[in-house]
């Protein structure tokens, strides 16, 4: 499977030549069925042998082409190509959700970037199945201190979900910035994330994490803030920024003149 510049997705036959030694490691030893009947080639080249009903099941787009388009069914295989999305790492959170509907907490994933690219893959395919996970998965890391509200705040982003986020603008208060700056180097010129400030105040974050952001997220954030006295203002009551956050952010969808980031 790959796509052109304009996004298209298509399904083109292989050649019938095959890898002399397929690569079976962590990312796709799970997922080698004896009965499947189509292989999932990720853009690094590892091989998942899986179900046709199961990516029929999981994604609209994955529906609509093995059921019009014959070419992977017939090739027995699809073949993805997008560096970033389509690794086999990131097919291996799709395949956990789809065969297992379960995602590995971010204790045990490590870094919360995979998970931006899980639900990439997930909106390019329409895996309401598969974003759904994500969500409920988000609300409890959230609810049980599993990820940095940050991060969560990050995510419900790129799900473009008002609710999530301000859960996890909600659970802000004991989640500080930590950081190779000392705390007594608060230079407002640095470009680093504050040493002791709040991990989610837009104010000391450092300015990788601003940039990951939408802005209207930003500003609802920020303007939210103001009854407080501003992020500056010593003890923050994180629950009514949060609420706060939630009618700001309505507003902007309301408006007419509203474009999402």
């Amino acid at each position: 499977m790959s796509s052109d510049s304009n996004g298209t997705n298509h399904i083109s036959k292989k050649p019938t030549k095959r890898l002399a030694k397929p690569i079976i490691d962590d990312t796709n030893r799970d997922y080698q069925f004896t009965d499947s009947d189509i292989e999932v080639v990720s853009s690094d080249d590892k091989r998942f042998k899986v179900h046709t009903w199961v990516l029929m099941a999981g994604s609209v787009v994955f529906r609509d082409m093995l059921q019009v388009g014959k070419s992977a069914r017939e090739a027995g295989e699809v073949v993805f190509t997008d560096p970033k999305i389509e690794t086999s790492t990131i097919l291996q959170l799709f395949f956990g959700v789809c065969y297992k509907s379960v995602i590995a907490d971010p204790a045990h994933t490590g870094k919360t970037g995979r998970y931006e690219d899980l639900i990439a893959l997930a909106q390019k395919y329409e895996a309401e199945t598969v974003i759904g996970t994500i969500k409920t998965s988000l609300y409890k890391w959230i609810g049980f201190g599993l990820i940095c509200p940050f991060n969560s705040l990050v995510l419900a982003a790129r799900l473009d979900d008002i609710q999530i986020a301000t859960a996890a603008i909600s659970k802000a208060e004991d989640w500080m910035y930590v950081d190779v700056q000392k705390e007594t180097e608060k230079d407002l010129l640095d470009l680093r994330g504050i040493l002791g400030c709040n991990a989610i105040d837009l104010t000391s974050i450092s300015f990788k994490d601003f940039a990951l952001l939408p802005d209207e997220y930003k500003f609802a954030l920020l303007r939210a803030s103001r009854p407080s006295g501003g992020l500056y203002a010593g003890k923050v009551d994180w629950t009514e920024i949060a609420k706060s956050f939630y009618i700001v952010m309505t507003k902007i969808r309301a408006s007419p003149k509203s474009k999402v980031s």
